[in-house]
């Protein structure tokens, strides 16, 4: 439910609890929207997560990433993290419907600035003003700005929206955890764990989707070279090792495209005018030698308009 209070607009988060329903009032400047989230904001084991649980959902995220994700599921924090200066004792809730970073402990926060005063209805009846925001340092990869320190509200709230702006992030929600991810590098910079409904964040180490490609010696100069053939890379003793002999039997894909015969294409005056509105296509083959995926005939397409 939102309603208008002097100017300003109110938004109700509703806070279920095991025995009793609890409501928060939070105030802001800004949209807001109405949420509903589950408390268990102390350290819980949930039984939710299980890493034999296949997640087909996450296209935008490597192997190494599912892999880092699913192993930080089943792992506690180490002591080491804990006593790194960072927010990791926190049990920070990664929530779609709140419109701004909120915390009750400011010792966890950095920069610190005051603000217009904000009026924040607690569960308890009592109404307290935010009149401070700072940054808090979640992980060694995730900072977040303009958090807005409440006290006495009794949880510490990851708006998804004031994240995704900040950051030019994206959040990936499955039913076991939630990762956070770089747009640009698509680089893993946090996590979130489901425990009881919630998805507490988790720091997490950075990840990249792209791994660096690495060339043995063999096939390295094999390309310096010209694509040349297997017997004058045997006169180059240096770069035959043991592993690179069982490579030299293998054609390389470049080497059989370079070295076919084929016929030239007629002269033509038609030009495209657009993508796709005339293309031209080569068959040949069958090749005497096979390639490293052992195809023998090659089929090449171009578009007349962009090449």
């Amino acid at each position: 439910m939102v309603t208008r209070i002097g100017g300003r607009r109110e938004i109700k988060l509703r806070v279920w609890q095991p025995i009793h329903l609890a409501r928060v009032l939070v105030t802001v400047e800004g949209g807001v929207r109405t949420h509903a989230i589950s408390p268990s904001l102390a350290s819980t084991n949930g039984s939710e997560t299980s890493s034999k649980a296949v997640v087909n959902s996450l296209n935008d995220l490597s192997t190494e990433q599912v892999q880092a994700l699913l192993k930080l599921i089943n792992t506690e924090p180490s002591s080491s993290d804990r006593m790194s200066g960072i927010c990791s004792t926190l049990s920070w809730i990664i929530d779609t419907g709140a419109s701004r970073h909120v915390t009750d402990d400011s010792k966890c926060l950095t920069n610190c600035n005051s603000i217009r005063a904000c009026p924040v209805g607690l569960p308890d009846g009592r109404v307290v003003a935010a009149v401070m925001e700072g940054r808090a340092q979640l992980s060694h990869t995730l900072a977040l700005d303009h958090v807005l320190y409440v006290p006495g509200l009794n949880c510490h709230l990851i708006s998804v929206s004031q994240l995704i702006d900040q950051l030019s992030c994206k959040v990936i929600f499955t039913n076991l955890f939630c990762a956070i991810q770089d747009r640009c590098s698509r680089t893993l910079i946090g996590a979130g764990e489901r425990r009881d409904g919630l998805y507490i964040f988790r720091g997490v180490p950075a990840v990249h989707t792209v791994h660096k490609s690495v060339l043995s010696d063999f096939e390295l100069w094999h390309r310096r070279l010209g694509h040349p053939s297997d017997r004058v890379l045997k006169l180059l003793p240096h770069i035959i090792t043991s592993t690179s002999k069982k490579t030299l039997n293998k054609t390389c894909e470049v080497c059989p495209q370079a070295k076919h015969v084929r016929d030239s294409f007629p002269v033509s005056d038609n030009k495209a005018s657009c993508i796709l509105e005339l293309i031209h296509c080569d068959l040949w083959g069958p090749y005497k030698t096979p390639s490293t995926c052992d195809a023998i005939y090659f089929l090449t397409l171009v578009d007349d308009f962009s090449r």
